[in-house]
């Protein structure tokens, strides 16, 4: 298990911003943005909230599935 130590401090030595932007982090919060308000203010997005203040969310759901 000694490894998982030494595994560890040198997790713990990378810095984190470089690390987090290494990964696409701004990339990823522009989009997902972007997304969540095509996906809200349609036609559909708006359908969906009415469906599911009607009948609850689980159901709203299981309906869009089916």
């Amino acid at each position: 298990m000694m490894w998982v130590a030494e595994l560890a401090g040198r997790i713990c030595g990378v810095p984190a911003n470089q690390a987090v932007e290494a990964q696409g982090l701004a990339t990823t919060q522009l989009l997902a943005t972007l997304f969540d308000g095509m996906a809200r203010h349609t036609a559909e997005g708006l359908a969906c909230k009415a469906r599911a203040e009607e009948v609850g969310w689980k159901q709203a759901v299981a309906e869009g599935d089916a």
